[in-house]
């Protein structure tokens, strides 16, 4: 099979840069068929308009050594949700299988927060996966030796982490033919990963009682100023509330961040449970606890999804104009919903896995 190469980017930093994060993929593809000698498919979703869905095709069914994802890393690139998405998804299938290295990232621009210990998990596990330093390479001359050097090294690289992936995927098939059931090889260290987090994983999923009744009652009492001052008076009263609400919002902030690291911590483990159910049947029953926590987790996402449950995430966005601590907010409500919708996102993928199986999760 030919080398595939996804090429995760954002596509206003190609703009910005005037068109080279491309012509680097085209760079790489070349260079690749040149010294191996195979052919290699390079898909962008600007060649493609089926590009997300023929990625996670291969990924879910196919994934090998002949699949790699190259993330190319900016600031940008961690602020856009499909950019976030893609990178989880195909994090979620790699490290199920234990193929991490199927993922090169392409350190393109310095990103404030990349390391191990950020508590944005996307940051942190990006800063795990060894990556390929291209910060002092962005300004050089596509011509001169330096790049070309570079990109030969990347080309190495793939070339490297490619052999290393066939050799862990023979060493995995032979392991497994000798097992009775193969599909369940390497269940019971996914289920005790699961376990090991279910609990962490459900407090954070719950809102903080107490930031929750703080919040309702900072938003009735102003609502009940708004309602009873003069159109003149309600601005002050606003400014007043965006300071009394600031400190609950960045508390909630850091909530939502970790019930977004957790998920996306379980998820790899969640898949490779979810795969050896359907494999095998019997199975499932060992996915109560996975299965428990689901169930509770579902009301909480449905009432975060319900509209107009959360006023301030909406309502601050239409108020940036007056002022630095309304920016400020509005960008807190923006960062806690994405972070939010984050790990309701990768947990409805367990929902519907789970109603695939069959299981009643309204019960």
């Amino acid at each position: 099979m030919s080398l595939a190469l996804f090429w995760s980017y954002a596509h206003a930093d190609n703009v910005g840069d005037r068109g080279r994060l491309l012509a680097l993929a085209q760079h790489i593809r070349l260079e690749f068929s040149l010294t191996q000698g195979t052919d290699v498919e390079l898909f962008v979703d600007e060649d493609n308009l089926r590009w997300g869905d023929l990625w996670r095709e291969r990924i879910e069914e196919a994934l090998d050594s002949s699949t790699f994802l190259v993330p190319v890393l900016t600031p940008r690139y961690f602020q856009r949700a499909e950019c976030r998405r893609e990178l989880m998804d195909f994090y979620g299938q790699a490290q199920s299988r234990g193929l991490t290295k199927l993922i090169m990232p392409i350190l393109y621009t310095h990103v404030p927060g990349l390391e191990e210990t950020s508590p944005d998990e996307l940051l942190a596990l990006s800063s795990r996966i060894q990556y390929f330093d291209w910060t002092s390479l962005r300004l050089a001359d596509p011509d001169s030796e330096p790049y070309r050097r570079a990109v030969s090294d990347v080309v190495g690289m793939l070339s490297q982490r490619r052999e290393e992936m066939r050799q862990a995927e023979a060493e995995m098939s032979e392991a497994a033919m000798q097992l009775a059931e193969p599909a369940e090889w390497g269940v019971a260290e996914a289920l005790s990963e699961i376990d090991s987090r279910i609990a962490a994983w459900m407090d954070a999923i719950e809102d903080d009682p107490v930031l929750r009744a703080q919040t309702q009652a900072l938003q009735v009492a102003y609502q009940e100023r708004m309602s009873r001052s003069k159109p003149g008076q309600r601005l002050a009263i606003e400014i007043r509330m965006v300071t009394e609400t600031l400190p609950l919002d960045y508390r909630e902030l850091e909530n939502a961040k970790s019930y977004s690291a957790l998920t996306i911590e379980m998820h790899p483990f969640v898949i490779a449970a979810l795969r050896a159910a359907r494999d095998v049947p019997d199975v499932l029953p060992a996915l109560g606890t996975l299965i428990d926590g689901v169930r509770l987790a579902q009301p909480q996402i449905a009432k975060y999804m319900t509209p107009g449950v959360r006023w301030n995430h909406d309502h601050w966005q239409t108020r940036r104009h007056l002022g630095a601590k309304f920016r400020e907010l509005a960008e807190l409500a923006l960062e806690i919903k994405r972070f939010k919708e984050e790990g309701n996102r990768l947990v409805q993928t367990w929902c519907d896995e789970l109603v695939a199986l069959g299981v009643r999760l309204d019960q």
